[in-house]
């Protein structure tokens, strides 16, 4: 009687550690953000659309067009009398020189209220970049993980249009990309909005770009945000 030989024992290779964060992550945000829909205080839908001039010597006179859809939902966190605001958004940049999409970006965003007029704001997005407007150039387009936290600074200033007070609004926000296991960019902006209309708020800003280890970039910014 012929004796069977053992069989082998095949070694299935543990996920790396970047893949089991991004699985985590999208768990994570799929078990919290549904259940927590229940117990929001308001809910707004908004469309803000942006024109990009570009002023660095990087991208000099360039024109581009940014497009944000997101869902916002509002919370009163009533223990630490904060607000909090989720929401899912995505965006699309639109370069009209090369008459292509430069940029796209879909994920889910958390901002709260730390004290008067300073808040904290955190974002998991998942983002492609056209190779032909990528400033870290590798040859090809980009498809990646990030994870975005910065500050938000916000006060109504003396000036008013309409007994509508001016606010000015000043943001940090720091950019780690999962895949490449670095930070790839840290964005400061600063600029005066205007709410117009409870369904209207118009915004003019300046935006600089670190793009870390590689180009900066200025951009003057213009914008209109339509709040349903």
């Amino acid at each position: 009687m012929a004796l069977s030989r053992p069989r082998a024992r095949v070694q299935i290779p543990s996920p790396p550690p970047e893949l089991k964060l991004k699985k985590f992550l999208c768990v994570f945000i799929t078990l919290f953000l549904f259940p927590s829909l229940a117990f929001c205080k308001s809910f707004e839908l908004r469309s803000r659309s942006e024109y990009i001039h570009g002023v660095s010597s990087a991208h000099e006179d360039e024109v581009q067009y940014a497009n944000r859809l997101s869902l916002n939902w509002n919370f009163k966190l009533e223990r630490i009398n904060r607000n909090l605001r989720i929401a899912p958004y995505t965006e699309i940049t639109y370069n009209f020189e090369t008459d292509e999409l430069s940029k796209t970006e879909t994920g889910l965003e958390a901002e709260l209220e730390i004290v008067k007029y300073l808040n904290f704001h955190s974002a998991f997005q998942y983002a492609t970049i056209n190779k032909h407007h990528d400033y870290i150039y590798t040859g090809e387009d980009k498809i990646n993980f990030e994870l975005l936290n910065g500050i938000i600074f916000s006060i109504p200033t003396p000036l008013k249009i309409a007994r509508r007070p001016i606010r000015f609004r000043a943001e940090e926000t720091y950019i780690y990309d999962l895949d490449s296991h670095r930070g790839t960019r840290n964005e400061v902006e600063g600029g005066f909005f205007w709410r117009a209309h409870k369904h209207l708020d118009l915004g003019m800003k300046w935006r600089h770009i670190d793009h870390v280890h590689y180009t900066d970039i200025d951009e003057a910014v213009g914008g209109v945000t339509f709040i349903f």
